[in-house]
């Protein structure tokens, strides 16, 4: 299955050609290929693929918004914990309601009905895993402590996986006239201009940003932030503010949250570990806790 080609582990490969080359040989090498692939037709190397692996003799199931796809999306929709698809299925018009939403969450329960049809399950069956299927931890993961806004745990932390979750989180506001406010701290090796990227994805899709420390190395905090800095100013956008502990920059975002708003803490998702030094012990920092914790300190009265 090619779900598509984005930045996420490019730096494995050097460069989108290599990237691409990588992804190609998983599908086709030589004049062989897969018997069966499940391709999305929305992108350019899935279309390309759908054509080599046809030549080649394997089976080929597309799926996505083009209106060639053998799974094709015609709509979808989302709440904060729920996500609705209506799909046609070679040829048949089906709906489906998932644990997961989001547009980007509609394409994969595409991608999975395809590779189903692809391997003549059932179909009823393949639906009824689909609704059921329960969300995944740390991918936009909803934080309630009975505040008067909405806090989300995400694991975003390339420039498109930024930009689908905040047009996400956009798209649940602007119901109610809410805000999205961001915590983002560079998570991983990376450029300088990949880390401007990243920024600039923050501050467009965002009311106002928080950036801050995060390393899974242990790598020092500073490294990073400036260049996550210097891409926010790249854009137009809301406030944007540097606290380095995470901590802290997690607490400030929930201070300055009003009722509607969404408070979106990007980056780790379910990760636990936390590294504070590179020859240093690991410590423990989920995201979701820290969430809870912070947010039962706000309810506790003044004095």
């Amino acid at each position: 299955m090619l779900t598509n080609l984005s930045e996420a582990h490019l730096g494995y490969h050097g460069s989108f050609e290599s990237y691409a080359d990588a992804k190609r040989r998983l599908f086709v090498r030589g004049d062989q290929a897969v018997s069966l692939a499940a391709l999305n037709a929305d992108d350019e190397l899935g279309r390309r693929l759908a054509e080599e692996v046809s030549e080649r003799g394997g089976r080929v199931f597309t799926y996505g918004t083009a209106a060639e796809s053998d799974v094709r999306i015609e709509s979808c929709s989302s709440s904060l914990r729920t996500g609705t698809v209506e799909i046609e299925v070679l040829g048949d018009e089906i709906e489906i309601e998932t644990h997961l939403p989001g547009a980007y969450n509609a394409a994969n329960v595409a991608a999975a009905l395809a590779l189903s049809e692809g391997l003549e399950l059932p179909r009823d069956l393949a639906i009824e895993g689909l609704a059921g299927t329960p969300p995944v931890p740390g991918r936009f993961e909803p934080v309630d402590e009975g505040q008067p806004f909405d806090v989300v745990v995400d694991f975003a932390h390339t420039p498109v996986g930024i930009e689908l979750t905040l047009d996400l989180a956009r798209q649940l506001v602007s119901e109610r006239s809410g805000r999205t406010i961001a915590v983002m701290g560079k998570v991983g090796p990376g450029t300088r201009p990949y880390q401007e990227a990243i920024g600039r994805a923050c501050r467009a899709g965002a009311d106002h940003l928080v950036i801050c420390g995060s390393s899974l190395r242990g790598e020092p905090q500073l490294i990073e932030v400036p260049g996550v800095h210097a891409g926010a100013r790249q854009v137009d956008g809301g406030e944007v503010e540097i606290v380095i502990d995470r901590r802290k920059a997690i607490a400030r975002a929930l201070s300055v949250a009003r009722p509607g708003d969404m408070v979106l803490i990007l980056g780790r998702g379910g990760r636990r570990r936390m590294m504070y030094d590179t020859k240093g012990p690991p410590g423990v920092f989920d995201d979701r806790g820290v969430a809870r914790e912070l947010l039962r300190e706000l309810e506790q009265p003044s004095g």
